[in-house]
């Protein structure tokens, strides 16, 4: 059967669900604070792409060391920034159910 459980019918036919409209101003709330720390984000990666990217510019037309540097810059940032979005996901969804 494709209705989910406890979505039937007593008779077991699956039974049609009115769609949940979210709240205009907790949807503004969210979208808002989630564009924030996007931004954050975007402006952190660009600072430090470029730091790292002018820390080993002499380099980086003769060694591929340049481009390993970069590449783990990337994920330290990555995984600081997963970790911040992660942090931010309940209040950014609380934010939003009002």
């Amino acid at each position: 059967m494709s209705a989910r459980r406890g979505v039937v019918s007593p008779t077991g036919k699956p039974v049609a669900l009115t769609p949940v409209r979210p709240n205009e101003g907790g949807e503004a709330t969210y979208r808002q604070r989630l564009e924030r720390l996007t931004a954050e984000m975007q402006a952190s990666l660009v600072y430090w792409v470029k730091a790292c990217y002018r820390a080993n510019e002499p380099e980086l037309a003769q060694d591929a060391s340049p481009a390993m540097t970069l590449r783990d810059t990337m994920n330290r940032l990555a995984r600081r920034w997963q970790r911040r979005f992660d942090e931010a996901a309940p209040d950014l969804a609380r934010s939003g159910r009002r």
